[in-house]
């Protein structure tokens, strides 16, 4: 980094006059020092303030929360990494940088490929300070608050705060970092160091500047979505923290008043955070859980209204969790362990029933299995039961993503088997990368493709124009054959977001002791088309006939159209892909089953069955490619057959 002038850029005239609250009886001794204009002596003042007025509080009885990014080797242990961090050798999104023990940290290096901005950006959410302070705090080894005494020297006077420009412009002062250091790593690093020699006056002094510097931008710079939350966590946090700005109340106050307000503005009634990702929806929770943890450590009340709106989000992901216990990678989501993160839920709400069973079923009655339907988020469930070897189906009606969205919608997933069958590509490292393209796209999602080209609802989205409370278009009961969903996508394909091509989605999941899906595709359109329908299998193949895939686990029987499987293909298109990690390179080939018709309107029926036969379990299906026909016909391949018309379905069943 190449900058004449040396951090932070808050002048002591500055902090002494403009930014601290001198009529605070804790700095009358500052005070004088400053009516005196003697610099040194109010430095020296301030700082022995900020020692006696630390707030541990019982801040480090929460539990430890080990870094959420990819900062260590894999295998590697906390004890290992300190050492490796002693040397200058730091890891971001899994690459390592090696700067050598002699040299400084540059916090804007780059050592990727092909320069991946995730590296900076979460290089200066500074989870080697929290390591540092955890590893000391296990050893009280003078080492590791040295270390990281020079770590947070190097970097305040490297980094240079902004001057009024956006919150996610620059790589060491973007909203979301000034966010996630303020609630996560430097409450952590100050309050294990504060009174230790390592971080001297002059340190410490360097330390507030740059928290006021925090505090500013974050008060006028911040974004919106799951960033506003971890930036007023985290600007909620330094005012507990450091009571001394002139600018604290009215920071406190925005802080707390934004935290209730997006709880209304980003929640879908289902409980679901409005991007419609299971990862963003964890890492909203998980900060409302920090600022909550927090406030209770300094014995600062928590508003009730922020408690009852965030209960719905906190318990949410249970409507979603598959057999194994885990979440599906929703948009740019994740397979979250829910049991485990439930377990930090219940220490906010440790009378929720939802929670209680999550973490220890056998504690509580299991919640109500069978069909659930999200009209506002969109999305269908239905399940067998909640045990490992239960059958899951999940349905995406409804609306765009707010943020970390995919072009996915009417994808079809299904666990079965002890496994996710009816996978999807999944999230991927945030880079221009032919597989991040990929992840995005409908290639990657079990939907259909109109002339090789996937929707493109990111075109004309509105972000601002979002609204949970509007309904989706997803339609959704229990009928006398089963568990109906069904919604329809309308908003184009291609680069030129061609909309002349409807496509209307039904799905009936059958339950039972062998449960089976049946879905119906109608493609409408005045002109003729290709329609390719994509089912990504993480299961082995076996044997094909004209109209059925045979896998090891799954059957795919389909009415009409020309089946082939395409697996880890990358050119002329990336097709067959699934990552398996956010890091880069995480990825691997699995089969996708592409069914392709030729036409104008068009009706195509799919059938997947989960089994354990080493035999394919259906024959074919008998179904009319006429729009207008509604009746279905399943042939099995022990030889009884059973006919079904759509028009049952779309009658739901009368309440018991």
């Amino acid at each position: 980094m190449i900058d004449s002038v040396v951090g932070p850029r808050l002048s002591d005239e500055s902090l002494f006059t403009q930014c601290l609250d001198l009529s605070l009886p804790c700095l009358a001794e500052v005070k004088a020092c400053v009516e005196s204009r003697d610099w040194a002596a109010a430095r020296k003042a301030l700082a022995s303030v900020m020692r006696a007025q630390a707030r541990p509080g019982t801040y480090f009885s929460i539990p430890y929360e080990a870094p959420e990014n990819e900062v260590m080797f894999p295998g590697e242990t906390e004890a290992q990494a300190c050492e490796r961090i002693l040397r200058h050798t730091l890891i971001s999104v899994g690459v390592a940088c090696d700067y050598g023990a002699d040299h400084p940290v540059d916090w804007e290096a780059n050592p990727t490929y092909n320069q991946y901005l995730e590296w900076p950006w979460q290089l200066n959410r500074h989870h080697e300070w929290k390591m540092l302070a955890h590893r000391y705090r296990d050893t009280k080894d003078d080492r590791y608050a040295f270390a990281f005494a020079e770590l947070f020297a190097s970097w305040v006077h490297q980094a240079l705060v902004p001057d009024n420009v956006p919150g996610y412009e620059t790589l060491t002062w973007r909203t979301i970092e000034c966010g996630i250091r303020q609630n996560t790593t430097w409450p952590y690093a100050y309050l294990t160091f504060v009174h230790h020699p390592a971080l001297t006056d002059d340190l410490l002094i360097d330390w507030l500047k740059s928290v006021w510097e925090h505090g500013q931008r974050l008060s006028q710079h911040h974004m919106d979505g799951n960033w506003l939350i971890m930036e007023m966590n985290g600007l909620a946090q330094l005012c507990v923290l450091y009571p001394f700005f002139c600018q604290t109340p009215a920071w406190k106050a925005q802080a707390f008043q934004a935290l209730s307000e997006q709880l209304d503005i980003q929640l879908y009634p289902e409980g679901f955070q409005y991007e419609l990702t299971t990862n963003y929806h964890h890492v909203v929770v998980r900060n409302y859980e920090r600022f909550i943890f927090a406030m209770r450590a300094w014995g600062e009340p928590v508003p009730q209204d922020i408690l009852d709106k965030l209960l719905p989000a906190a318990r949410f992901e249970y409507k979603l969790m598959m057999p194994d216990g885990t979440t599906p990678d929703l948009n740019d989501g994740r397979r979250l362990p829910l049991r485990e993160i439930f377990a930090s839920r219940l220490q906010v709400f440790p009378e929720d029933p939802i929670l209680q069973w999550v973490v220890n079923p056998d504690s509580t009655p299991a919640p109500a299995s069978g069909l659930l339907s999200m009209p506002y988020a969109g999305f269908m469930i239905g399940r067998t039961g909640w045990q490992s070897d239960d059958t899951f189906v999940l349905m995406d009606g409804g609306p765009f993503g707010k943020a970390h969205q995919h072009e996915d919608m009417l994808n079809v997933l299904l666990y079965a088997k002890r496994k996710l069958l009816l996978t999807e590509g999944g999230i991927y490292a945030y880079d221009e990368s032919p597989m991040r393209r990929y992840v995005l796209s409908s290639h990657a999602h079990n939907t259909v493709l109109v002339d090789g080209k996937g929707q493109n609802r990111r075109r004309h989205y509105d972000r601002n124009a979002a609204d949970v409370h509007t309904l989706s278009r997803l339609v959704c009961h229990e009928t006398q054959d089963g568990w109906f969903g069904m919604s329809r996508y309308d908003e184009g394909y291609g680069e030129d977001c061609d909309r002349s091509v409807i496509h209307e989605r039904r799905l009936l999941f059958v339950p039972g002791p062998e449960p089976y899906m049946i879905v119906v595709d109608r493609l409408l359109s005045d002109a003729p088309h290709t329609y390719e329908a994509l089912w990504h299998v993480d299961d082995p193949q076996m044997s094909r006939t004209e109209c059925l895939q045979h896998f090891e686990h799954l059957d795919i029987a389909v009415s009409s159209g020309q089946m082939r499987v395409v697996t880890g293909q990358e050119s002329p298109q990336w097709q067959g892909w699934i990552a398996i990690g956010q890091r880069q390179g995480q990825y691997r080939a699995v089969p996708c089953l592409i069914n392709q018709i030729q036409g104008t309107s068009t009706r195509s029926v799919t059938v997947l069955v989960p089994h354990d036969s080493q035999l394919p379990t259906i024959h074919h299906i008998e179904a009319s490619s006429d729009i207008k026909e509604t009746g279905l016909l399943l042939v099995w391949s022990d030889g009884h057959s059973c006919y079904m018309n759509e028009q049952d379905w779309l009658v739901p069943l009368s309440p018991r």
